[in-house]
């Protein structure tokens, strides 16, 4: 596991936080508050599976049942970081169960009142453009897959809270394994695409450090946008990404086949929203975080 130290976030001693979902973002960002002071509670359908210095609660999100002790607790934040419903085999249905279901219902059963701010995280697959343009907070969102606009409804539900919503949508999220290296040191990656793109990646360390930057701007009383793109300062092409993958590797890459150009469009996304807010990159480009996971 690559382990970064992210920067002290002070201002949310003694902060109630809650985390919906808390998978890989939700602990790192759960270590980040607890080290800090804050009062950090977990709810997610197997809390056994996380470390035991995070306190947690089992909830089935799409049983409001399983729900009703949220709203006998106030809360200051709310993190909500939610996956698609792995036991379902369609894809659309998996997201409309795991994002906008369990997104309504964590909000029936949350007491909102008290709540200074809740952050959803979203997906920048809301974004359609296929034109290698720049993408920022104020772009069109006409997504061009029928999961990215299920994502665009979560996000409304979020923007009926007002200025206590926040929506981070990061891009394609990577962590201390990445498929290319495996397929690249298994003389499997392809040399050539189909057709040239534009792609676009945070490391997960980023992740939690961005929320944990929004957590404590909000906590020092600083206004934040209503939309933040998470994504690290470096677009990439696709052929650019695979030879310098290979030569910073030393490791061939397969020329006799040709990857094919998935379905998200080609677009260069723009940080320069949360970078002007004051947040630093651990992982600025894919070359650094490339170079962490390789060096484990």
């Amino acid at each position: 596991m690559i382990d970064v130290e992210l920067p002290p976030l002070q201002a949310l001693k003694g902060k109630r936080v809650a985390l919906f979902g808390c998978g890989d973002i939700g602990v790192r960002l759960a270590r980040q508050l607890i080290a800090a002071g804050a009062l950090v509670h977990a709810y997610r359908r197997q809390p056994s599976t996380l470390p035991a210095d995070i306190p947690a609660t089992a909830c089935d999100f799409s049983v409001p049942a399983t729900m009703n002790g949220i709203s006998q607790t106030t809360y200051d934040y709310a993190i909500i970081t939610l996956t698609p419903n792995r036991h379902e085999s369609d894809r659309a249905a998996a997201y409309r169960q795991g994002y906008l279901t369990n997104l309504s219902n964590i909000l029936d059963a949350l007491s909102l009142a008290s709540l200074q701010k809740v952050f959803w995280v979203s997906s920048t697959s809301v974004y359609g453009q296929n034109d290698d343009s720049v993408v920022d907070e104020t772009s069109a969102t006409e997504p061009l897959g029928e999961t990215g606009r299920i994502l665009l409804q979560a996000e409304g539900l979020i923007r009926q809270l007002g200025d206590k919503g926040c929506i981070v949508r990061f891009s394609g999220i990577y962590r201390d394994t990445h498929r290319m290296i495996s397929k690249l040191r298994a003389g499997e990656l392809a040399a050539k695409v189909d057709q040239d793109y534009y792609s676009n990646r945070i490391h997960v360390v980023d992740c939690a450090g961005m929320l944990g930057f929004l957590l404590q701007q909000h906590s020092l009383g600083v206004a934040l946008d209503k939309v933040y793109i998470g994504t690290d300062c470096t677009p990439v092409r696709y052929t650019d990404l695979v030879d310098w993958l290979a030569e910073s590797l030393r490791l061939p890459l397969d020329k006799t086949s040709e990857a094919k150009k998935p379905a998200v469009g080609s677009k260069r996304l723009s940080n320069h929203r949360i970078l002007d807010a004051g947040y630093t990159f651990v992982f600025p480009s894919f070359k650094e975080g490339m170079r962490a996971i390789a060096q484990q």
